[in-house]
């Protein structure tokens, strides 16, 4: 059974960290831009702790344009993107796979509760992500204790491309971590870094804005700001968002403050470990922080990583606190099935017992199939355990064997189990009419991922329609001209005929036939 730490013991687990956001379901983005250079739309902040970056806004250009198109696949505010055209390591890395590529495939984990963003274009911070020139950035160390240690996490503008290229390179790369205080207690020449706060004049102590970045700056200020603020749940709160580090020196009273430390823990599950003893051993207390983001898990008394009800808990919201958990529960079937259910990424930290298992693995896969990447080597190079996987998870043959995505035979038998298997294939296994008319066969709708040519095939296209109607969107211009294919499509599908060809649709007789 659990049992709470002592209170000395819940001062002395707290470590300095960043936070894991969680996720509740993941889709795919195909974007054409209309030059290698040609600016997204899209305004993002890199994580420091591990690879992906988060949609902070989307602006006008063809994400935008996107999500005019795709009704309830848009790209939203809060957005994490996983992958860029297949990058994954880092979010520099992503960065220029978005700079150097007219086409961008993006993998994207949907924020939870997230909203579309709404249509304020004339706000001026920021910009639009565009071509991220190598001069232009600088890799910053990651925590040494985070899952990616050491990689990318942030970059900045740097000579004279600072001033052409900031609001589109550094916003871009801007950190979401809770920074640590170390470091930034040293001593500033500048009364804004909160060095010099306790002498400033009484009238600059007055201004809001002139505190807030003091003690942004500077956390170790936090106790020598007027007592009228340091008290203001507000002001700390707008700290919180600013610099989570921050509340380490907050007032006692807002420590103690559990409705204000669950509010903090939605802006960073780190905020957890700044608050009161009492509270960091209060098991109802812990649970409901762990329903707004599991990752405080990270931030809690070992003897919080070592109860199965609050491990479990934690993964539920937020499967990569499994990390966290105690290393016994890497070998847990229920513990492992619930972290690779809120996000496959979680697989990795599974034992490798786990990760041999053919029926488990097969399971987690057909939860996520992102979770396949971590399968061990002999069951991602087993090609009729890789064909069982991609009937159920498409997404698993991106992680085959390289030998088996370059078979073409398997390929052809795979995307006979699935259809959605095209989206994974090379360029070549797209261009070839066979495995393309057996994709369309099972799923209409993957013509959008076969080459150009046979988009304009008249036998593929037909059988696409006739798999899913609407597939006559993806056809070649001179197709959704053809009558009796958007007949075809509309026999399966009668709205399919928006997508015919306007002069079509207008001809006599066209509703009559």
């Amino acid at each position: 059974d659990f049992q709470p730490p002592s209170r000395s013991e819940a001062g002395a687990s707290a470590s300095s960290g960043v936070a894991t956001t969680g996720k509740s379901n993941k889709f795919r983005v195909r974007i054409v831009k209309q030059s290698v250079d040609a600016k997204l739309g899209l305004r993002a902040a890199a994580f420091s702790h591990r690879p992906g970056f988060r949609v902070k806004s989307v602006r006008p250009g063809p994400v935008y344009d996107w999500n005019e198109e795709n009704p309830g696949s848009e790209v939203r505010s809060g957005d994490v993107v996983l992958q860029v055209n297949g990058e994954r390591s880092n979010a520099e890395s992503m960065f220029r796979a978005i700079a150097s590529s007219k086409t961008l495939d993006f993998l994207i984990r949907r924020a939870r509760e997230a909203v579309p963003q709404p249509e304020q274009f004339a706000e001026s911070a920021g910009s639009h992500i565009q071509q991220v020139p190598a001069s232009a950035t600088q890799k910053v160390e990651s925590p040494s204790d985070g899952p990616n240690a050491g990689g990318a996490a942030s970059a900045v503008a740097g000579g004279e491309a600072a001033s052409e290229v900031d609001s589109e390179v550094s916003e871009h790369f801007e950190s979401e971590s809770c920074s640590d205080s170390e470091g930034l207690t040293q001593a500033s020449t500048s009364p804004k870094s909160g060095q010099n706060l306790a002498e400033t004049s009484e009238s600059l102590n007055g201004d809001r804005d002139f505190v807030l970045s003091a003690v942004v700056s500077n956390p170790a200020c936090f106790p020598r700001v007027p007592d009228k603020l340091r008290q203001d749940r507000e002001f700390n709160m707008e700290v919180v968002r600013e610099n989570c580090a921050a509340l380490e020196f907050a007032a006692a009273g807002i420590r103690e403050d559990r409705d204000f430390i669950l509010e903090a823990v939605q802006e960073d599950a780190a905020a957890i470990k700044f608050a009161s003893d009492d509270l960091r051993v209060d098991r109802d207390f812990v649970l409901e922080a762990m329903e707004h983001d599991g990752a405080v898990l990270r931030y809690l008394p070992e003897t919080f990583h070592a109860s199965h009800e609050f491990v479990l808990a934690a993964v539920a919201r937020n499967g990569l606190a499994l990390e966290y958990a105690a290393h016994g529960f890497r070998s847990d079937r229920e513990v492992v099935m619930e972290a690779v259910r809120q996000d496959g990424v979680a697989f990795q930290f599974a034992s490798d017992d786990l990760k041999a298992d053919n029926e488990f693995v097969l399971a987690v896969a057909h939860a996520d199939g992102d979770a396949f990447q971590y399968a061990s080597d002999d069951l991602r190079s087993d090609a009729k355990f890789v064909l069982r996987v991609v009937a159920v998870a498409g997404a698993a043959l991106e992680y085959a064997s390289a030998a088996l995505s370059e078979d073409r035979g398997f390929i052809f038998e795979a995307v006979q189990e699935n259809g959605r298997v095209l989206e994974y294939v090379s360029e070549a296994f797209r261009a070839d009419r066979e495995i393309v008319l057996a994709a369309v066969c099972r799923d209409g709708n993957v013509l959008q991922e076969a080459a150009e040519s046979l988009k304009a095939d008249r036998e593929v296209v037909l059988e696409a329609v006739r798999s899913n109607g609407f597939a006559l969107r993806h056809a070649a211009a001179q197709l959704r001209k053809d009558r009796d294919v958007v007949f075809e499509a509309m026999r399966q599908a009668e709205r399919a005929e928006h997508f015919a060809d306007p002069e079509l649709r207008d001809s006599a007789g066209f509703k009559d036939d």
